[in-house]
């Protein structure tokens, strides 16, 4: 009677080992299944669904840059493809002549994923929507996450961070004309001292001085406030408060250069 049971039991084991093995093979099998003449997979990776939220600080500009991750859904490649994008009209509310993107892109060669890469012109006053659907192309065809809505929130140009330090330097309040000539002449170093660009400028603080950072540029110093460090604070005097200085003399409608203490001293 015991031998039976035993028997019993075992086959019962038996039975549901195989079944199990089946059931797992075939799904194993569904899952790794690729076909290699379907072209790979885009989509979107937004930061939480297919709507995200832009509130980006501006730092004296009007034009702000944005990106967004695709990744692809498939095998890397060692070489670049393209991946394409168009905007949904019907759903966007910006004006065209107030963003720009690319509408090519690329996933790098051995990679992934991808970006979007677009611009805007905020408004003060409007909250706007920017929606981009993803494009089948040669290279790929869009799966799951293929359209995503930028909602653009509305905020004024404002004077930046390191502002600050450029009161005693400037004298001036900050203003958006202040600021637009303070990096015109930033950008003409380029020019006409690259060596001064390369060096100090492009690699420290950046092109529009997005890597400005408080206790590694600028500081507060007691009894005489928010300051440049060295040699931060010469190179911003000679290269570019000496250019506005001279410039607002030629045109006070920019801003009054007495307010400025003198750059040549």
């Amino acid at each position: 009677m015991k031998t039976d049971m035993k028997w019993n039991r075992f086959f019962k084991i038996c039975c549901l080992l195989l079944a199990f093995s089946a059931l797992w093979g075939g799904c194993e099998r569904d899952y790794l299944w690729y076909d290699a003449e379907q072209k790979d997979g885009v989509r979107f990776i937004p930061l939480r669904n297919d709507t995200v939220e832009v509130r980006e600080k501006s730092f004296g500009e009007e034009w702000l840059t944005c990106q967004e991750m695709v990744g692809m859904v498939g095998f890397a490649r060692d070489f670049d493809r393209r991946f394409k994008v168009e905007v949904v009209d019907s759903l966007t509310t910006i004006p065209a002549d107030r963003f720009s993107f690319e509408d090519t892109c690329y996933i790098p060669a051995n990679e992934t994923y991808g970006w979007l890469n677009f611009s805007y012109a905020y408004s003060e006053e409007d909250t706007l929507s920017l929606v981009f659907r993803l494009v089948e192309n040669d290279n790929f065809r869009p799966v799951m996450a293929s359209q995503v809505c930028f909602i653009l929130y509305p905020y004024k140009l404002n004077s930046p961070d390191w502002w600050v330090c450029n009161k005693y330097m400037f004298g001036s309040p900050w203003t958006p004309r202040l600021n637009e000539l303070f990096f015109q002449f930033y950008h003409a170093v380029e020019q006409t001292e690259p060596y001064i660009w390369t060096m100090f400028f492009e690699s420290n603080l950046g092109e529009d001085f997005e890597k400005v950072e408080k206790g590694k540029h600028w500081e507060y110093v007691f009894f005489q406030g928010y300051k440049w460090k060295s040699p931060y604070e010469n190179l911003l005097r000679k290269f570019v408060a000496r250019p506005l200085y001279d410039h607002l003399k030629a045109h006070p409608e920019d801003g009054d250069f007495t307010s400025m203490p003198d750059p040549y001293n």
